[in-house]
Protein backbone atom coordinates (compact mmCIF):
# COMPACT_ATOMS: atom_id res chain seq x y z
CA UNK A 1 0.00 0.00 0.00
CA UNK A 2 1.46 3.35 -1.05
CA UNK A 3 0.20 6.45 0.78
CA UNK A 4 0.93 10.08 0.00
CA UNK A 5 0.42 12.89 2.52
CA UNK A 6 0.29 16.54 1.47
CA UNK A 7 0.81 19.04 4.30
CA UNK A 8 -0.47 22.61 4.30
CA UNK A 9 2.35 25.18 4.18
CA UNK A 10 0.84 27.47 6.79
CA UNK A 11 1.76 26.46 10.34
CA UNK A 12 3.31 23.62 12.33
CA UNK A 13 0.21 21.78 13.54
CA UNK A 14 -0.56 20.29 10.12
CA UNK A 15 2.82 18.56 9.97
CA UNK A 16 2.63 17.24 13.53
CA UNK A 17 -0.85 15.78 12.93
CA UNK A 18 0.24 14.08 9.71
CA UNK A 19 3.31 12.66 11.46
CA UNK A 20 1.19 11.08 14.18
CA UNK A 21 -1.23 9.53 11.68
CA UNK A 22 1.61 8.25 9.48
CA UNK A 23 3.33 6.65 12.49
CA UNK A 24 0.13 4.86 13.39
CA UNK A 25 -0.34 3.66 9.81
CA UNK A 26 3.10 2.08 9.93
CA UNK A 27 2.13 0.23 13.11
CA UNK A 28 -1.03 -1.09 11.47
CA UNK A 29 0.66 -2.05 8.21
CA UNK A 30 4.44 -2.24 8.35
CA UNK A 31 4.70 -2.86 4.62
CA UNK A 32 3.01 0.39 3.57
CA UNK A 33 5.15 3.02 1.83
CA UNK A 34 4.64 6.57 3.07
CA UNK A 35 5.64 9.80 1.31
CA UNK A 36 5.12 13.11 3.09
CA UNK A 37 5.12 16.28 0.97
CA UNK A 38 5.78 19.30 3.17
CA UNK A 39 7.76 22.50 3.63
CA UNK A 40 11.52 22.36 4.20
CA UNK A 41 11.02 24.27 7.45
CA UNK A 42 8.80 21.43 8.69
CA UNK A 43 11.64 18.99 8.13
CA UNK A 44 14.23 21.29 9.69
CA UNK A 45 12.20 22.13 12.79
CA UNK A 46 10.91 18.65 13.60
CA UNK A 47 14.04 16.55 13.19
CA UNK A 48 13.24 14.75 16.45
CA UNK A 49 10.01 13.23 15.09
CA UNK A 50 11.16 12.30 11.59
CA UNK A 51 10.96 8.59 10.73
CA UNK A 52 13.70 6.91 8.67
CA UNK A 53 11.19 4.72 6.84
CA UNK A 54 9.23 7.73 5.55
CA UNK A 55 10.16 9.73 2.47
CA UNK A 56 9.96 13.48 3.18
CA UNK A 57 9.67 15.51 0.00
CA UNK A 58 10.02 19.31 0.37
CA UNK A 59 7.89 21.60 -1.76
CA UNK A 60 9.59 23.81 -4.33
CA UNK A 61 7.10 26.55 -3.46
CA UNK A 62 4.35 27.09 -0.88
CA UNK A 63 0.66 26.23 -1.28
CA UNK A 64 -1.87 27.78 1.13
CA UNK A 65 0.68 30.08 2.72
CA UNK A 66 -0.81 33.41 3.60
CA UNK A 67 -0.51 36.08 6.24
CA UNK A 68 -2.10 39.38 7.10
CA UNK A 69 -0.38 42.73 7.29
CA UNK A 70 -1.64 46.28 7.83
CA UNK A 71 -5.21 45.05 7.61
CA UNK A 72 -4.59 43.33 4.27
CA UNK A 73 -3.63 39.87 3.10
CA UNK A 74 -0.83 38.31 1.09
CA UNK A 75 -2.25 35.53 -1.04
CA UNK A 76 -1.80 34.88 -4.76
CA UNK A 77 -4.44 32.66 -6.37
CA UNK A 78 -2.49 32.19 -9.62
CA UNK A 79 0.59 31.02 -7.70
CA UNK A 80 -1.57 28.58 -5.78
CA UNK A 81 -2.95 27.14 -9.03
CA UNK A 82 0.59 26.77 -10.39
CA UNK A 83 1.52 24.91 -7.22
CA UNK A 84 -1.45 22.53 -7.60
CA UNK A 85 -0.57 21.85 -11.22
CA UNK A 86 2.81 20.40 -10.17
CA UNK A 87 0.99 17.49 -8.51
CA UNK A 88 -1.75 16.70 -11.04
CA UNK A 89 -0.02 13.45 -12.01
CA UNK A 90 1.79 12.73 -8.73
CA UNK A 91 -1.42 12.45 -6.67
CA UNK A 92 -2.47 9.53 -8.85
CA UNK A 93 0.70 7.54 -8.08
CA UNK A 94 -0.69 6.49 -4.68
CA UNK A 95 -3.25 3.99 -3.43
CA UNK A 96 -4.44 6.61 -0.95
CA UNK A 97 -3.81 10.36 -0.72
CA UNK A 98 -4.39 12.34 2.46
CA UNK A 99 -4.39 16.12 2.15
CA UNK A 100 -4.06 18.08 5.36
CA UNK A 101 -6.16 21.10 4.50
CA UNK A 102 -5.27 21.53 0.81
CA UNK A 103 -8.70 21.24 -0.79
CA UNK A 104 -7.49 22.18 -4.28
CA UNK A 105 -5.86 18.78 -4.84
CA UNK A 106 -9.38 17.39 -5.35
CA UNK A 107 -9.18 18.91 -8.82
CA UNK A 108 -6.81 16.12 -9.87
CA UNK A 109 -8.08 13.27 -7.69
CA UNK A 110 -11.61 13.23 -6.28
CA UNK A 111 -11.17 10.47 -3.68
CA UNK A 112 -8.58 12.34 -1.62
CA UNK A 113 -9.13 12.21 2.14
CA UNK A 114 -8.96 15.65 3.73
CA UNK A 115 -7.79 16.32 7.27
CA UNK A 116 -8.43 19.38 9.45
CA UNK A 117 -11.15 20.99 11.53
CA UNK A 118 -11.52 24.12 9.38
CA UNK A 119 -11.26 25.18 5.73
CA UNK A 120 -8.85 27.88 4.61
CA UNK A 121 -11.14 29.42 2.01
CA UNK A 122 -13.92 29.69 4.60
CA UNK A 123 -11.61 31.42 7.09
CA UNK A 124 -10.13 33.77 4.50
CA UNK A 125 -13.42 34.85 2.90
CA UNK A 126 -14.76 35.86 6.30
CA UNK A 127 -12.21 38.67 6.64
CA UNK A 128 -11.24 39.42 3.06
CA UNK A 129 -14.40 39.06 0.99
CA UNK A 130 -13.38 42.02 -1.22
CA UNK A 131 -10.04 40.53 -2.17
CA UNK A 132 -10.26 39.11 -5.72
CA UNK A 133 -7.72 36.32 -5.08
CA UNK A 134 -9.59 35.18 -1.99
CA UNK A 135 -12.88 35.26 -3.88
CA UNK A 136 -11.40 33.04 -6.61
CA UNK A 137 -10.06 30.63 -4.01
CA UNK A 138 -13.39 30.42 -2.24
CA UNK A 139 -15.34 29.74 -5.43
CA UNK A 140 -12.80 27.20 -6.71
CA UNK A 141 -12.54 25.14 -3.52
CA UNK A 142 -16.18 25.36 -2.53
CA UNK A 143 -17.18 24.06 -5.98
CA UNK A 144 -14.83 21.09 -5.54
CA UNK A 145 -16.34 20.28 -2.14
CA UNK A 146 -19.88 20.57 -3.51
CA UNK A 147 -19.06 18.31 -6.45
CA UNK A 148 -17.18 15.56 -4.57
CA UNK A 149 -18.12 15.95 -0.88
CA UNK A 150 -14.90 14.25 0.33
CA UNK A 151 -14.29 12.43 3.59
CA UNK A 152 -12.63 14.74 6.09
CA UNK A 153 -10.87 13.62 9.26
CA UNK A 154 -11.65 16.12 12.01
CA UNK A 155 -12.03 16.70 15.75
CA UNK A 156 -15.71 17.00 16.65
CA UNK A 157 -15.03 19.26 19.65
CA UNK A 158 -13.61 22.02 17.45
CA UNK A 159 -14.92 21.31 13.95
CA UNK A 160 -16.25 24.41 12.16
CA UNK A 161 -19.71 24.53 10.63
CA UNK A 162 -18.45 24.80 7.05
CA UNK A 163 -16.98 21.29 7.29
CA UNK A 164 -20.29 19.84 8.43
CA UNK A 165 -22.14 21.01 5.32
CA UNK A 166 -19.29 20.88 2.77
CA UNK A 167 -17.70 17.48 3.47
CA UNK A 168 -18.43 14.07 4.92
CA UNK A 169 -16.91 14.62 8.39
CA UNK A 170 -15.15 11.65 10.00
CA UNK A 171 -14.96 12.44 13.71
CA UNK A 172 -11.77 11.00 15.14
CA UNK A 173 -11.14 12.62 18.51
CA UNK A 174 -8.06 14.68 19.41
CA UNK A 175 -4.81 13.52 17.78
CA UNK A 176 -3.03 12.64 21.00
CA UNK A 177 -2.58 9.69 23.30
CA UNK A 178 -4.74 8.88 26.30
CA UNK A 179 -3.18 10.31 29.44
CA UNK A 180 -4.65 9.27 32.76
CA UNK A 181 -5.42 12.18 35.05
CA UNK A 182 -3.38 11.97 38.21
CA UNK A 183 -4.76 13.21 41.49
CA UNK A 184 -5.95 16.66 40.42
CA UNK A 185 -4.25 19.65 41.99
CA UNK A 186 -5.63 23.12 42.42
CA UNK A 187 -2.33 24.89 43.13
CA UNK A 188 -0.64 26.71 40.27
CA UNK A 189 3.17 26.68 40.36
CA UNK A 190 4.08 27.76 36.83
CA UNK A 191 2.79 30.04 34.11
CA UNK A 192 4.12 29.15 30.67
CA UNK A 193 3.84 31.75 27.90
CA UNK A 194 4.11 30.36 24.38
CA UNK A 195 4.53 32.78 21.49
CA UNK A 196 2.45 32.28 18.33
CA UNK A 197 4.31 30.32 15.67
CA UNK A 198 3.47 32.06 12.40
CA UNK A 199 1.62 35.05 10.99
CA UNK A 200 0.84 36.92 14.20
CA UNK A 201 0.60 40.54 15.20
CA UNK A 202 3.45 41.97 17.32
CA UNK A 203 0.81 42.99 19.88
CA UNK A 204 0.75 39.36 21.06
CA UNK A 205 4.44 39.43 21.88
CA UNK A 206 4.03 42.67 23.79
CA UNK A 207 0.99 41.33 25.63
CA UNK A 208 2.71 38.12 26.72
CA UNK A 209 5.79 39.99 27.92
CA UNK A 210 3.61 42.44 29.84
CA UNK A 211 1.72 39.55 31.46
CA UNK A 212 5.02 37.95 32.43
CA UNK A 213 6.25 41.19 34.00
CA UNK A 214 3.09 41.33 36.09
CA UNK A 215 4.03 37.96 37.63
CA UNK A 216 7.67 38.80 38.40
CA UNK A 217 7.08 39.39 42.10
CA UNK A 218 4.45 36.68 42.50
CA UNK A 219 4.86 33.18 43.93
CA UNK A 220 4.70 31.66 40.45
CA UNK A 221 7.55 30.50 38.24
CA UNK A 222 7.34 32.15 34.83
CA UNK A 223 8.48 30.31 31.71
CA UNK A 224 8.79 31.85 28.24
CA UNK A 225 9.06 30.08 24.88
CA UNK A 226 12.25 30.76 22.94
CA UNK A 227 11.07 33.81 20.97
CA UNK A 228 9.78 35.51 24.11
CA UNK A 229 12.75 34.45 26.22
CA UNK A 230 15.15 36.01 23.73
CA UNK A 231 13.27 39.32 24.09
CA UNK A 232 13.21 39.35 27.91
CA UNK A 233 14.57 42.40 29.75
CA UNK A 234 15.23 40.62 33.05
CA UNK A 235 16.61 37.31 34.30
CA UNK A 236 13.46 36.59 36.32
CA UNK A 237 12.18 34.04 33.80
CA UNK A 238 12.93 30.46 32.82
CA UNK A 239 13.23 29.21 29.25
CA UNK A 240 10.49 26.80 28.17
CA UNK A 241 11.31 23.92 25.85
CA UNK A 242 8.57 21.77 24.34
CA UNK A 243 10.16 18.55 25.60
CA UNK A 244 9.35 19.76 29.13
CA UNK A 245 5.62 19.92 28.39
CA UNK A 246 4.67 16.64 30.03
CA UNK A 247 6.96 17.12 33.04
CA UNK A 248 5.57 20.59 33.77
CA UNK A 249 1.93 19.87 32.98
CA UNK A 250 0.81 18.87 36.49
CA UNK A 251 1.07 22.33 38.07
CA UNK A 252 1.24 24.64 35.06
CA UNK A 253 -1.09 26.95 33.20
CA UNK A 254 -0.23 27.47 29.53
CA UNK A 255 -0.87 30.90 28.02
CA UNK A 256 -0.96 31.23 24.23
CA UNK A 257 -2.82 32.45 21.16
CA UNK A 258 -5.38 29.81 20.09
CA UNK A 259 -3.88 27.18 17.80
CA UNK A 260 -4.89 23.55 17.28
CA UNK A 261 -1.34 22.25 17.82
CA UNK A 262 -0.80 23.79 21.26
CA UNK A 263 -4.37 23.10 22.36
CA UNK A 264 -3.79 19.45 21.44
CA UNK A 265 -0.64 19.40 23.59
CA UNK A 266 -2.67 20.73 26.51
CA UNK A 267 -5.37 18.11 25.92
CA UNK A 268 -2.79 15.32 25.87
CA UNK A 269 -1.35 16.32 29.25
CA UNK A 270 -4.58 17.59 30.88
CA UNK A 271 -3.13 21.09 31.08
CA UNK A 272 -5.47 24.05 31.66
CA UNK A 273 -4.98 26.94 29.31
CA UNK A 274 -5.48 30.68 28.98
CA UNK A 275 -6.13 31.71 25.38
CA UNK A 276 -5.22 35.26 24.41
CA UNK A 277 -6.91 36.57 21.29
CA UNK A 278 -8.11 39.69 19.51
CA UNK A 279 -11.59 40.53 18.25
CA UNK A 280 -9.88 41.11 14.88
CA UNK A 281 -8.44 37.61 14.75
CA UNK A 282 -9.48 35.13 12.08
CA UNK A 283 -12.69 33.15 12.19
CA UNK A 284 -10.73 30.01 13.10
CA UNK A 285 -8.90 31.64 16.04
CA UNK A 286 -12.13 33.05 17.48
CA UNK A 287 -13.86 29.69 17.02
CA UNK A 288 -11.10 27.85 18.90
CA UNK A 289 -11.19 30.36 21.75
CA UNK A 290 -14.97 30.10 22.04
CA UNK A 291 -14.92 26.29 22.04
CA UNK A 292 -12.27 26.12 24.80
CA UNK A 293 -14.32 28.54 26.89
CA UNK A 294 -17.61 26.71 26.20
CA UNK A 295 -16.11 23.33 27.10
CA UNK A 296 -14.54 24.88 30.23
CA UNK A 297 -11.00 23.77 29.46
CA UNK A 298 -9.58 27.12 30.54
CA UNK A 299 -10.16 30.84 30.11
CA UNK A 300 -10.03 33.23 27.20
CA UNK A 301 -9.01 36.87 27.43
CA UNK A 302 -8.61 39.63 24.89
CA UNK A 303 -5.21 41.09 24.05
CA UNK A 304 -4.31 43.91 26.47
CA UNK A 305 -6.83 42.70 29.07
CA UNK A 306 -6.02 42.74 32.77
CA UNK A 307 -4.22 39.45 33.37
CA UNK A 308 -4.86 39.68 37.12
CA UNK A 309 -8.46 38.61 36.49
CA UNK A 310 -7.12 35.22 35.37
CA UNK A 311 -5.67 34.54 38.79
CA UNK A 312 -8.95 35.48 40.45
CA UNK A 313 -11.10 33.13 38.35
CA UNK A 314 -8.91 30.16 37.50
CA UNK A 315 -10.27 26.81 38.70
CA UNK A 316 -7.35 24.44 38.08
CA UNK A 317 -9.11 21.31 39.35
CA UNK A 318 -12.25 21.79 37.25
CA UNK A 319 -10.37 22.54 34.04
CA UNK A 320 -8.08 19.53 34.41
CA UNK A 321 -11.03 17.24 35.04
CA UNK A 322 -12.92 18.56 32.00
CA UNK A 323 -9.89 18.14 29.74
CA UNK A 324 -9.33 14.56 30.94
CA UNK A 325 -12.81 13.58 29.74
CA UNK A 326 -12.25 14.58 26.10
CA UNK A 327 -12.21 11.92 23.37
CA UNK A 328 -8.67 11.24 22.12
CA UNK A 329 -6.67 8.78 19.99
CA UNK A 330 -7.66 10.67 16.83
CA UNK A 331 -4.44 9.65 15.06
CA UNK A 332 -5.28 5.99 15.69
CA UNK A 333 -8.84 6.32 14.41
CA UNK A 334 -7.60 8.30 11.40
CA UNK A 335 -5.09 5.61 10.50
CA UNK A 336 -7.72 2.90 10.84
CA UNK A 337 -10.05 4.82 8.51
CA UNK A 338 -7.29 5.28 5.92
CA UNK A 339 -6.42 1.57 5.99
CA UNK A 340 -10.05 0.62 5.45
Amino acid sequence: MKIGFFVCSNGYGHFIRVSKIANQLKKLNDSCEIDIFCEQYHIDKFQSILVDDFNYIPYKSSNINWNTYLGGIRFDYDEYMKWLNQYKDIVNDYDVVVSDNIVGLLKYRNDIILSSSFLWHDVMIDKFSNNPDVLKLYEFEQNLLTKYRPNMLCVKDIVMESIKYSTNPIYTGWCCDLNKLEEPVNDIENFVFISPSLGYDISYTNTFLEMARGLEKSKYNVYLSKDLYDMRDTDSYFKFEHRKFEKMSKNSVFVFRPGVGTITDCVQYNSPMVLVYSENDSKEILHLANRVIEMELGLGILVNSNFATVLDNFDMYRYKKNISQLKRSGHIKSAEFIIK
